[in-house]
């Protein structure tokens, strides 16, 4: 059975609130267990405290506590243990006893007293203790761990006696057992309520939560079905939010490609059509017999063959520079010396070209000599193709930090769409740019991508195009 992440998570929730409040909701009993019993013994104290004072004014009386009988000392428990705990023969509160008379029996214990029960019936078992540790009235208490609770009596400064009774180890008076269940039972009801109030919180939350992760997952399955746009509101700012407009990117990156696919399919299938058309035609003229089969008409054939074997050529380089299939062979390459070597046959073959070169020295770089070739030959043959005549190419090489920065910079005419120079198949409109299919800028790109620099085109102060190359320096060559 596959179960959902909104069960998953729900149940994670509950699961960990149940932890949390089993945890919680048992200390606190615990301590108010504790605190029950501490509250209750302290009370005791108290009793003993208020025994102790008419004890007190008893030995005042009397100058001693010898004929203190066990009636006596029961009568005055009786009078300070708690209302619930006393006695129908208990003086009302407040009230002080009747002196013994004189002459009775003062040691024979009265008929209050039941020693099969003890005085457990008003409080714990409680005794009068001499000085020197005799027990002068009361019941021995009890306890296995020797703690008591403990009240000296004092008169004139001096001790006269010792109040001793047993601590409460649990709650076993009726009321006392009423309260902590009546405590325990809220404890319950509370746990339930908390538990219930945790579950549907947890499905409200988990609903909520991942209600975004099935608009993404649905919008995932779009995708696959070539639909690219988002179905959501992007005014998210959590995580969710994040990838949801990472993924709202990514289908309008797929839509670009798609179009991009398709103006490739169809440039591509114009671009090859033009020479396949042209050497149709050529070929269907001579065997007719319009043309004779002439050294000029086989040259044309060749011009043809040639143009579709260039572009044949660009577009298997393009393909593999975008898909990174071109090899690069890295090595110490001093491009000042580099672009001088490089521009020397330009400058000799176009004469109505006039070409500066300013660089600078020990611009060492690590690059790919063969691809470097390339990219300056694509460059180059791009002025030549689209620079009217006179015209000027200004080479500039220049150091900024650690940044080496090349220009070709031609005069006019100017590029109207200087930001799509760099995409495929795009050709400006101009007399000397019959041929060629518009790759050599895009491959330029690819190249200065693969040596980790960059590239951009811009509007030229000599009226033409201006490349701008960035490459990183070896600093460890210079």
């Amino acid at each position: 059975m596959q179960i959902s992440i909104v069960t998953k998570l729900t149940l994670s929730i509950l699961g960990l609130t149940a932890v949390v409040l089993v945890a919680t909701l048992g200390l606190a009993r615990w301590s108010f267990d504790r605190g029950l019993l501490d509250y209750v013994n302290t009370l005791e104290q108290m009793r003993l405290g208020r025994m102790g004072a008419e004890l007190v004014s008893y030995y005042e009386r009397h100058g001693s506590f010898t004929g203190l009988s066990d009636a006596e000392f029961l009568a005055i428990q009786r009078r300070h243990a708690p209302s619930e705990l006393r006695g129908p023969r208990g003086p009302h509160p407040g009230e002080r006893p009747p002196p013994p008379e004189r002459g009775a029996d003062r040691r024979e214990p009265g008929p209050s007293f039941d020693r099969r029960r003890g005085p457990g019936n008003i409080g714990p078992s409680t005794a009068l203790y001499s000085p020197a540790g005799d027990r002068l009235a009361g019941q021995q208490p009890s306890d296995a761990n020797g703690a008591r609770i403990r009240h000296t009596l004092y008169y004139l400064g001096e001790a006269i006696g010792e109040l001793r009774a047993t601590p409460r180890r649990e709650l076993n008076a009726p009321q006392d057992t009423a309260f902590s269940r009546q405590q325990l039972v809220a404890t319950a009801v509370i746990g339930a309520v908390a538990l219930l109030a945790a579950l549907i919180f947890s499905w409200i939350l988990s609903t909520r939560l991942l209600r975004p992760v099935s608009a993404i997952a649905a919008y995932v399955r779009e995708l696959t079905g070539g639909t690219f746009e988002a179905p959501w509101d992007q005014s998210r700012q959590d995580e969710l939010g994040k990838l949801m407009d990472d993924l709202s990117k990514l289908g309008l990156t797929l839509s670009r490609n798609q179009t991009a696919r398709n103006r490739w399919i169809a440039d591509i299938s114009h671009e090859l059509r033009t020479p396949v058309t042209i050497l149709t035609g050529e070929l269907e003229a001579l065997r007719e017999g319009i043309r004779p089969f002439d050294g000029e008409h086989l040259d044309s054939l060749s011009e043809e063959v040639e143009r579709l074997s260039n572009l044949v050529g660009d577009l298997y380089d393009l393909s593999l520079s975008d898909l990174g299939g071109l090899q690069y062979q890295f090595d110490n390459v001093e491009m000042s010396t580099f672009i001088i070597d490089f521009m020397a046959p330009y400058q000799v073959r176009n004469g109505d070209l006039e070409i500066s070169i300013h660089t600078v020295s020990d611009a060492w770089i690590q690059g790919d000599a063969r691809r470097l070739d390339q990219l300056f030959t694509n460059l180059m043959q791009n002025t030549v193709k689209y620079t009217d005549r006179p015209g000027t190419l200004a080479v500039t090489c220049s150091v900024e930090q650690n940044r080496l920065q090349i220009d070709f910079e031609d005069s006019g005419p100017g590029v109207e769409l200087v930001d799509q120079v760099f995409e495929p198949f795009y050709r400006e409109r101009h007399a000397h740019a019959s041929s060629g299919a518009g790759l050599g800028l895009a491959i330029c790109q690819n190249i200065v991508d693969a040596h980790g620099g960059t590239i951009i085109a811009e509007d030229s102060e000599l009226g033409g195009l201006r490349v701008r190359m960035v490459f990183t320096l070896d600093r460890r060559v210079a």
